[in-house]
């Protein structure tokens, strides 16, 4: 990023904008103010000098004179002229450097009637000339009296004044600059540290975190931000986890189906070993494929697929579920019953939910020893569809109920190995009941059994804020 697309420099630049429109406007209020009170005090002055020399003139037959040398007044008073006419205007006396004033008659007949006029005189190559017109001795008929000064101190000064603004003006403008931008680069140092820290951070190192050094704004957007990184952490994590437990799980089955396949092919062998052979071969394909469609399942989970929603009868899906599993249950010597279905309607995912219901009944069926029973029941329990799986198992261990819905965890990984289990079941399931704002519990006791609860909102309460709080 180069120093003219910066934020830093952009706001230094608006602050100077900001404040060089604010120096303008107050140099500009002060200039003509300064120059109004300047022109006024030197008017005033002129005035002054003016009823001083009338003090000194004396109306002899009828036309003003002057009876004392007014060399004086030129001295102390800076008089460029001094000009005496007679009632009619005709010039009586004149003194001083003379020069030709435009509009003379008329000068002399406003000062005739209102009695005193001031009027400035442009001349070129100097200073204009500020004149005073005066009645000569008390009234209009006793002549009047014309004085001039030039303006040339009035104008010094202002020149001056108009010089330190400009001065001070650019110096303060420089000043600003320089104190905006040291400012603006300590304001957004942090920035500057977030994005290299962003930077340093990648998919294989999550751990760094952008360090917290203030409680404004921008300790709020490191905070936000070492937030997301945790949960991308968390993520990644997981992912990896994810992805060495798939591994790990598909190496084993993929390993004896090799070894197997190897074995059978070293030698020539009778049908009965080339039988038992392809009978492991197939079952650990089988294995690999529900375990791949597992994966396959979370995957899709994960993804946030839509759930294509519709009205459902869970007492006619569990119904259905049971029948279909009836003949798995006699094979295992277990007594498979229906405790109560009563009518209960859910807006759900039909495929979803038969899957999730599968692997809670499959996994009731896989760790119930022969004689036991598994029983399910729906039921209507304080507005809000729930269902329960119950058998007489071997239950599991109180410290592992707390991880149980995690992915490829197992109580006792020798038995799930040999019963067929991937760790993936009760995770699908919990994904599942997320998915339609439910939720699943459990209650288990080892060698008394386990009992799997699923609560899902009924079909006419679409808001599933309101899910029962456990007991």
């Amino acid at each position: 990023m180069t120093l003219f697309k910066s934020v830093k420099f952009l706001l230094t630049i608006w602050y100077l904008f900001v404040l060089g429109a604010l120096l303008l406007f107050f140099i500009s209020i002060s200039y003509v103010y300064l120059s109004n009170s300047l022109n006024s005090s030197f008017d005033d002055s002129l005035e002054t000098t003016a009823n001083n020399i009338r003090v000194n003139i004396s109306i002899i037959n009828g036309s003003p004179v002057l009876e004392e040398n007014p060399t004086v007044f030129f001295e102390t008073q800076s008089l460029e002229l001094l000009m005496l006419f007679d009632a009619s205007g005709t010039q009586l006396q004149v003194m001083g450097d003379a020069f030709t004033i435009p509009g003379l008659e008329g000068l002399l007949a406003d000062a005739t009637a209102e009695n005193a006029v001031f009027a400035t005189m442009n001349r070129p190559g100097r200073e204009p000339t500020r004149i005073f017109l005066s009645p000569a001795a008390g009234d209009s008929n006793s002549g009047i009296l014309l004085i001039g000064r030039s303006t040339a101190s009035v104008s010094q000064v202002l020149d001056q004044l108009a010089v330190v603004h400009v001065i001070g003006g650019l110096i303060t403008l420089l000043l600003a600059g320089a104190g905006g931008l040291f400012m603006a680069n300590r304001a957004l140092k942090p920035v500057d540290e977030m994005t290299r820290t962003a930077r340093e951070i990648s998919s294989t190192d999550l751990s760094r975190r952008i360090e917290v050094s203030a409680n404004d704004e921008l300790g709020k957007l490191a905070e936000t931000l070492n937030q997301m990184i945790g949960r991308l952490d968390q993520s990644f994590t997981a992912q990896r986890r994810f992805t060495a437990d798939a591994s790990h799980e598909l190496r084993t089955p993929a390993a004896i189906i090799q070894a197997e396949s190897t074995l059978a092919l070293s030698k020539s062998r009778n049908p009965e070993e080339y039988r038992s052979s392809l009978e492991v071969i197939s079952r650990e394909s089988e294995h690999m494929a529900g375990l791949i469609d597992k994966l396959l399942s979370v995957s899709r989970s994960d993804s946030g697929q839509p759930l294509k929603l519709e009205e459902i009868e869970l007492d006619r899906l569990l119904k259905d579920l049971a029948e279909e599993f009836n003949p798995l249950c006699l094979s295992r010597q277990l007594a498979c019953r229906i405790d109560r279905l009563e009518p209960v309607k859910v807006l759900g995912d039909r495929l979803e939910l038969r899957r999730l219901f599968i692997n809670l009944y499959d996994n009731a069926i896989r760790y119930t020893p022969p004689g036991g029973s598994v029983t399910l029941s729906a039921a209507i329990r304080d507005g809000f569809a729930e269902v329960s799986v119950t058998d007489t198992g071997i239950g599991i261990p109180k410290e592992n109920l707390a991880h149980i819905f995690d992915r490829f965890y197992r109580v006792d990984k020798a038995r799930s190995r040999a019963e067929g289990g991937s760790g993936l079941g009760l995770a699908i399931c919990r994904q599942i009941a997320e998915a339609h704002g439910g939720r699943i519990e459990v209650k288990s006791e080892p060698g008394q059994g386990s009992n799997f609860t699923v609560l899902f909102p009924l079909s006419d309460k679409p808001d599933h804020s309101g899910l029962p709080l456990r007991p």
